[in-house]
């Protein structure tokens, strides 16, 4: 679904509204993501067509219905919307910068965002699991499904150890996982930081937010020393590396059975997962 097309489902939902686009948003690379007007209230909205990501953002809506409840920094779910084919989230609008942006932002400003990053990452995971809350599914990768997702790689037995190993090294906590935690994803003011995005969010292992914040941290080439802040701020110590490690595998096998179907996607997760292994 493009901007235009999504602009036009909310107009026909809403028809006695006025409907405007104020803004495309960065990131957000999964789905269609705008920030509209309807009758001059600011909203984000976020929309999938196929089932997939539809059920994304479902599960985004129940993560963020418990975030709300147990007041952590995130947008407040506004309403689920959803016909035969589409499903849409709004959410409120937080101020502040792309946290994509903050890669290229001055080390000062990126310090200040990591130890804001290391204090929510504490509040989220402080969050235990609870039969009675949101309808959050446990974080898992079937194995099934990676094996099928690695079929035809000359390394495929190889790579399937590799995972199957690191996702035994990992404990069995349930507590709240963003499930894609990092700078990335988050919204960066002084006085008002907060995560967004959470449609990979279930019940796992904190291991699996902070191993994914060192690697993509690795990944975009943040220097140790900023990197510090954020665990400076995190309540626990910083983990084994090698349990980051594994963390780290994990998320990427995870991503691997996400993106099986889709051929470029693929070929980059296995080249970055074969380059984690790899050291």
């Amino acid at each position: 679904m493009d901007s235009s097309t999504l602009l036009e489902w909310l107009r026909n939902r809403h028809p006695d509204a006025t409907v405007a686009l104020l803004a495309d948003t960065l990131g957000g690379f999964s789905h269609t993501t705008l920030v509209v007007s309807i009758d001059g209230v600011p909203y984000v909205a976020k929309a999938g067509t196929i089932t997939a990501r539809r059920e994304d953002i479902r599960r985004e809506a129940a993560a963020l219905t418990l975030a709300t409840a147990a007041a952590l920094p995130a947008p407040r779910p506004l309403a689920l919307l959803e016909d035969a084919g589409t499903t849409v989230l709004l959410t409120g609008r937080l101020p502040g910068q792309a946290g994509v942006t903050l890669y290229q932002a001055p080390p000062a400003q990126r310090c200040a965002a990591l130890a804001r990053l290391g204090a929510i990452m504490t509040r989220i995971h402080a969050v235990a699991a609870d039969p009675h809350d949101a309808p959050l599914a446990p974080i898992a990768v079937p194995h099934d499904a990676l094996a099928a997702a690695l079929a035809g790689e000359p390394d495929a037995a190889t790579l399937l150890a590799q995972f199957d190993a690191a996702c035994a090294m990992l404990p069995q906590r349930r507590r709240l996982v963003h499930g894609d935690a990092g700078l990335h994803n988050l919204v960066w003011h002084p006085d008002a930081a907060a995560l967004v995005d959470w449609e990979w969010a279930g019940w796992g292992d904190p291991l699996l937010d902070l191993g994914w914040i060192a690697w993509t941290l690795r990944f975009r080439q943040v220097a140790a020393g900023e990197a510090a802040h954020f665990w400076r701020q995190y309540a626990d110590a910083m983990p084994d590396p090698a349990l980051l490690h594994a963390a780290a595998l994990a998320r990427i096998a995870h991503l691997l059975v996400r993106v099986a179907s889709i051929p470029a996607a693929r070929a980059e997760w296995l080249r970055r997962a074969r380059r984690t292994i790899s050291g």
